[in-house]
């Protein structure tokens, strides 16, 4: 019996694959690798907690296409599903922040996101290779519905004050449901309080939601705030660094060659941003009667190309209501104010975007 039992461990053992435990540093963008003659110094990207295999392997935040593009050599911790806790995750950092070091790069950077942001500030306190901390929505306790999950703050503000005096930038975001609330104006007070360098970057428009940092929105909105500090070594402020991306369309966000408007009405290019960060715009082209149709382009994410789309539909109640390739649902709604909100609804209605849209020409 103890023998049919063991065999049968063991064939169940085989048929699923094990955790993925180990946790690798690797190169984000292996072709764009100087090495550290070259360099102008690595940065460590850290993701999000490893609740399944798709985190770990998940695209890296937009955010580190500034730093490979100017020069830095880019690197991702990929940390395992199991043992990805707040000290042995830290630990691996430190290691791999030390075997940067040795390798002779003149700056070393950690940034990351939610658990892996936390993680950058406890590794930070712990050691003084660093030349900057870039960070966007840390937290290590869960969301709203977790009990506990205050921690998020609660144990954040004893990192803000054993900070080394580096650089630090640190994001927070509207409806983030990993944030108790209020840390930007405390993690402000701490870090002034004790003179480090640093940037809050709190509550930003347009941006919603705990994953907002990895957006293209961010990277190029704020991209040139997180690479200032790192080469600088001097926080800048936001004015100084914060650019106009996404305030007009940019030459990512596709549109079919043949487009042609008819004016009139709602007629037009309405142009925003998604609250996740990614472009949008909405070119209604014709409308007659209680018929409209139109175009949707969104541009790129992190990890995915541009696009555009044909869209039908009919005006109601004054509201363009369109459907999409896929079933989804897409409302334009103007306001008195000239802008227009549009609401996107996934098909299965379990999935909404939202975005602020204001003509372009």
């Amino acid at each position: 019996m103890l023998l049919r039992t063991l065999t049968l461990l063991a064939i169940l053992a085989l048929a699923v694959p094990p955790a993925r435990a180990e946790t690798e540093l690797v190169a984000a963008y292996p072709e764009a690798i100087r090495g550290p003659a070259a360099a102008h110094g690595a940065i460590i990207w850290n993701h999000g907690l490893s609740h399944d295999e798709a985190v770990a392997t998940a695209p890296i935040a937009a955010v580190m296409t500034a730093f490979r593009d100017a020069g830095w050599d880019v690197y991702r911790l990929d940390r395992g599903i199991v043992g990805d806790r707040e000290e042995d995750s830290t630990v691996a950092l430190l290691a791999a922040i030390d075997q940067l070091n040795a390798k002779g790069y003149a700056k070393l950077v950690t940034a990351g996101q939610s658990f892996g942001a936390w993680i950058s500030l406890t590794a930070a306190t712990r050691t003084d290779k660093l030349a900057a901390v870039l960070v966007n929505a840390p937290a290590a306790y869960g969301d709203a519905r977790t009990r506990g999950f205050e921690r998020n703050a609660s144990l954040l503000y004893p990192k803000l004050e054993a900070l080394h005096p580096v650089p630090v930038v640190v994001s927070f975001f509207n409806r983030d449901l990993f944030d108790p609330g209020g840390r930007g104006p405390e993690a402000e007070r701490i870090l002034a309080a004790r003179r480090v360098p640093h940037l809050i970057i709190d509550q930003p428009a347009v941006l919603e939601g705990h994953g907002a940092g990895n957006s293209v929105y961010f990277a190029k909105r704020f991209g040139p705030c997180w690479l200032a500090a790192a080469e600088t070594g001097r926080a800048p402020t936001r004015d100084a660094c914060e650019s106009h991306w996404g305030e007009s369309p940019s030459a990512d966000l596709p549109l079919p060659a043949d487009l042609a408007i008819v004016p009139g009405g709602l007629v037009g290019k309405w142009y925003g941003n998604y609250t996740i960060g990614r472009e949008v715009m909405v070119a209604v082209t014709r409308i007659d009667g209680d018929k409209a149709d139109g175009v949707l382009s969104v541009g790129p994410t992190n990890a995915a190309r541009g696009q555009s789309s044909p869209l039908s539909g009919h005006v109601a109640d004054g509201k363009l209501v369109f459907a999409g390739p896929n079933r989804q649902t897409l409302t334009l709604a103007p306001a008195s104010d000239g802008t227009a909100s549009l609401l996107w609804v996934s098909a299965d209605e379990t999935s909404r975007l939202a975005a602020l849209l204001h003509r372009v020409p």
